[in-house]
């Protein structure tokens, strides 16, 4: 009795060490990440603000999808911003080379989200959107 008893301990130790040892295929149940274009989606965009010159939309995400064949870009900059805090202040001009500031476009406190500044006119002379976003200083140039 006392050799079957340990026999059959020493099956079962091996029914459960040897296929532990054995090495297995690796199992990637991924899919395959397509080289190309990627557009950003804004999901369930809603307009913060708009004016005669800007528009500032918020999402609560953002998220992007491949295309394959890309329509052709606008040309018009926009000034894509997150703010991760709970709120947050933005300061945001209009500015040029020879007369400095234009107009100043936004001052205002904002919560968490994702947000996009766009110009509404393309103008013919080269105009920056000069911004200070919670306290994090950035340039965007408008042609």
């Amino acid at each position: 009795m006392r050799y079957q008893d340990t026999l059959i301990l020493l099956i079962i130790v091996s029914v459960l060490f040897i296929p532990g040892c054995v090495k297995r295929p690796a199992v990637y149940n991924q899919p395959e990440i397509a080289e190309g274009i990627w557009e950003k989606a804004w999901v369930d965009p809603e307009i913060i603000m708009s004016d005669s010159l800007f528009t500032l939309i918020r999402s609560d995400r953002v998220d992007s999808f491949y295309v394959d064949n890309p329509l052709s870009a606008t040309g018009i900059k926009s000034l894509e911003f997150t703010i991760s805090d709970s709120v947050c202040f933005v300061y945001v001009k209009l500015e040029n080379d020879a007369q400095g500031t234009i107009t100043p476009l936004l001052a205002h406190k904002f919560p968490a989200g994702f947000y996009k500044l766009t110009p509404t006119k393309k103008a013919g002379e080269i105009l920056k959107l000069r911004a200070d976003i919670c306290g994090d200083k950035r340039i965007v140039f408008i042609k």
